[in-house]
């Protein structure tokens, strides 16, 4: 009964105004569907440049771009003088984490504009990182009462994967979804304080596969991406797996 109600019919594309269509359709649905229309108003400037270096023949600066509500998020931004691309690097590490400039300094002595930032959950707000700072005091209301404290960092950590997959359910918030609104953050503020001047933009990723799938869904959204290269770890949605379980995989997203 649920899946005839519910389940995804694919659509037969039997015309070229028949497949615009649907295009416009799925992405109209995706802002539902990730929750984006749900995200906070901005409050700290689109960018906030703490400091800058140069480095041969490119600049390194570390600014913080503005996210939803109070968020702010961390970025190193490498960059020559004439840039004729701008990529935006999507690691665990971020910019917070980040030990090694090199291989980075490398492609952008070649023309690359890299931008590196930490998003939900990466960098500053890796779970890792949050694991260190969450209190068992989290857990102590009522309504999670049946959760015991967890006192251990790794058991903090296991907890907070439960607890956001869950959440994302509760609060209409995807995971992926907090994901996509961080990086067309940082795409704003790029295109608004730090203007690439018409060069492209392309998106990569490594690591998991939710953020592999945050930057194509960011790339479906903003016209001025004109590229992904992505490692979605052969995960899929019919295959899934608990994130908790495999922190790896896709995280759900309901009614995907």
């Amino acid at each position: 009964l649920f899946c005839r109600r519910h389940h995804y019919g694919r659509m037969g594309l039997t015309s070229p105004t028949n497949a615009m269509d649907y295009h416009r359709d799925m992405r109209n649905a995706l802002t539902s569907l990730l929750g984006l229309e749900k995200t906070l108003p901005r409050q700290h400037a689109a960018v906030d440049v703490h400091d800058a270096e140069r480095h041969d023949s490119v600049s390194i600066t570390r600014v913080f771009f503005g996210g939803e509500g109070l968020l702010r998020l961390p970025a190193v931004i490498i960059a020559p003088d004439a840039p004729k691309q701008t990529t935006l690097c999507l690691s665990p590490e971020g910019a917070s984490r980040l030990d090694i400039l090199t291989p980075y300094l490398e492609r952008s002595q070649a023309g690359e504009r890299i931008v590196i930032p930490d998003i939900r959950f990466t960098g500053a707000y890796g779970l890792e990182q949050l694991a260190g700072v969450i209190g068992p005091d989290l857990v102590a209301h009522e309504i999670a009462s049946d959760t015991p404290p967890f006192q251990h960092h790794d058991a903090q950590r296991d907890h907070l994967l439960w607890a956001w997959e869950r959440n994302s359910i509760v609060w209409g918030r995807p995971v992926i979804g907090m994901a996509v609104s961080d990086i067309e953050s940082v795409l704003q503020g790029l295109q608004t304080e730090l203007p690439a001047h018409g060069h492209p933009i392309q998106i990569e990723s490594s690591g998991p596969a939710y953020l592999g799938l945050a930057a194509v869904f960011a790339a479906i959204r903003n016209p001025n991406v004109k590229a992904v290269d992505v490692d979605l770890n052969n995960s899929r949605f019919e295959t899934y797996q608990y994130w908790r379980e495999a922190c790896d995989a896709l995280p759900v997203i309901p009614f995907i």
